[in-house]
């Protein structure tokens, strides 16, 4: 089974039901906020700092994991021990002394986002009045999202209470945090169960969309929101996922029909509900395979076209194309007319191109196109009158099966009439024209043919004339390339026909 991923739609929740003796966003500013001490306790000079955007240490530019997957919301807390380099570290972040003396039950909460690696360590602590006590801790495992924490028994009746977040590293990965809260809860009994939003209980053929890596697919849940409740445990195939204080979640990593089970557990901060039940869902099947999965059916296109389609299901190969790339693919197919053609693909995911031309089995390679991570574009210069010519479009890399979804322009510039040598030059109308186009040259017209935009030719006359008159009518409205042979020399015009 593929690895089963978390994407959180984080919301920030106010907590109504408790006194509240400690509160810090970092919204204020992306300095140490009043109060606060920056304890370097090493000595090495590396300290905590003030960041905003979301984007997590260790993982790939850009992101927003801090956001996305930890809950924190604008600024934050972090340590950067993969930015520092070294030398070894141990820092502190330290609050403001706060009053517990009134409070019977205590209770520590905080978003989170620990990357574990390297010998980096983290630990929460609490000042109990007279000395540091280690309430949570972070080493081998990376760890993330909300922490609801009793401390009950370190500070209820502290006066001189605080909290302070202590980071041990040596050129390691990092920790950051916010939405520091102390507070006594006032609740009475834990909160009531929740009910699906979507997908409801039993639904079948539940809508799947691409995970960001196209390996697998993502289905979006959603509950409605308990009175009094600060978090939720999102519970998946038996396993608690996360815990978060929205009302939805993401997940990736699963697949086209499947049936999975689902719950969610309401929290606060007298404890969890109890009692919940258990959702169960089967994903939508898989598509079927696309038709143009083959060289043998790849889908036609003519010049001026732009298709979208989809490689998602495919079992297509590059079939020989002599170009190392995906499998999975897809295959497109035009004819050649003597002109240029402009070859433009754009994709969801990171794709490559194989241009060919010839048969089915007995492919010749014109180029393989794999340059950059968008758009990718070729021209074919001078095609070849009448050949046939074939793109397969998959992943660039040949061990990958991602698929995704794509759009195809293919574009055939004209050639004008300045390009012909002087003694050579013609002059043609009317374009667009509704029955007879007219053609005149310095020389003799040799020959005059006519193709539809599928490349096939509908038409074909040889005047060996300086004016020919060609008739038209009986040709569908549409566009068509005129190929006309002055003094052995053949050029191309585009005709729109009325």
């Amino acid at each position: 089974m593929k690895k089963i991923t978390l994407l959180l739609a984080m919301f920030a929740m106010i907590n109504l039901s408790a006194q509240t003796v400690l509160t810090e966003d970092f919204e204020a500013g992306l300095t140490i906020p009043a109060g606060w001490t920056n304890n370097d306790i090493d000595g090495g000079g590396n300290v905590w700092t003030f960041a905003t955007g979301g984007e997590a240490i260790g993982y790939a530019s850009p992101n927003t994991i801090y956001y996305v997957n930890g809950g924190m919301d604008g600024n934050y807390a972090i340590f950067d021990s993969d930015g520092y380099g070294g030398p070894a570290e141990e820092a502190a972040l330290e609050s403001p002394v706060f009053d517990c003396s009134a409070l019977t039950s205590v209770t520590l909460k905080y978003n989170h986002f620990f990357t574990s690696g390297y010998g980096g360590s983290a630990s929460v602590e609490v000042y109990n009045g007279s000395a540091w006590v280690a309430v949570a801790s972070y080493d081998a495992t990376t760890a993330y999202g909300l922490e609801n924490i009793d401390v009950t028994a370190h500070l209820a009746g502290v006066t001189n209470a605080q909290v302070r977040f202590k980071w041990i590293g040596n050129y390691s990965w990092g920790w950051a945090f916010d939405n520091v809260e102390v507070y006594s809860c006032t609740e009475t009994a834990a909160p009531a169960c929740t009910t699906p939003v979507s997908p409801l209980d039993t639904a079948t053929d539940v809508v799947t969309t691409d995970s960001n890596d196209g390996l697998s697919r993502v289905v979006a849940f959603s509950w409605n929101a308990v009175p009094g409740a600060i978090s939720y445990d999102f519970v998946f195939e038996g396993n608690t996922l996360a815990n978060i204080p929205g009302t939805s979640i993401s997940i990736t990593g699963l697949d086209y029909g499947t049936a999975y089970t689902w719950s969610v557990i309401p929290i606060n901060c007298f404890g969890a509900a109890t009692g919940c039940a258990t959702w169960s869902l089967t994903t939508e099947s898989a598509p079927a395979p696309p038709a143009n999965e083959t060289c043998a059916t790849a889908t036609p296109i003519a010049c001026g076209d732009s298709i979208s389609g989809t490689s998602v299901s495919s079992t297509g190969t590059q079939e020989g194309s002599g170009c190392t790339l995906g499998v999975n693919g897809v295959w497109y197919t035009f004819a050649g007319y003597g002109g240029d053609i402009n070859i433009d693909v754009t994709a969801s995911f990171d794709h490559a191109l194989a241009i060919t031309s010839g048969t089915c089995g007995a492919l010749v390679n014109v180029d393989c196109i794999d340059s950059s991570t968008g758009a990718e574009s070729y021209t074919i210069t001078n095609s070849v009158d009448g050949e046939t010519y074939y793109v397969y479009i998959a992943h660039w890399s040949g061990s990958s099966t991602v698929t995704g979804t794509h759009t195809i322009s293919i574009t055939c510039p004209t050639i004008s009439v300045g390009e012909f040598a002087e003694s050579d030059t013609f002059t043609y109308y009317p374009n667009p024209v509704n029955n007879t186009l007219t053609l005149k040259g310095q020389k003799a017209i040799q020959n005059v043919a006519i193709y539809n935009m599928l490349g096939q030719e509908v038409l074909r006359t040889a005047p060996n004339a300086v004016k020919s008159d060609v008739d038209m009518s009986n040709l569908q409205p549409g566009a068509y390339f005129v190929k006309v042979t002055v003094d052995n020399t053949t050029k191309t015009i585009k005709i729109i026909k009325k």
